[in-house]
């Protein structure tokens, strides 16, 4: 829930930036917001590296 609030308020917000909020590490996040992907609840919109994440739910 920690990384939907981050993402909630910061769309533009990076992973290593949501692993430095929450004392995750890199790889935990980045297993957790491909889960969030896989179940429709955020989603990537421009691009990879300047693109920003929008909220699904």
């Amino acid at each position: 829930m920690a990384v939907l609030e981050l993402v909630a308020k910061n769309p533009a917000i990076k992973q290593q930036e949501i692993a430095e909020s929450t004392g995750k590490s890199i790889a935990t996040i980045k297993r957790i917001m491909k889960s969030l992907q896989d179940k429709n609840y955020i989603r990537r919109e421009s691009g990879k590296r300047y693109g920003k994440w929008e909220m699904l739910v």
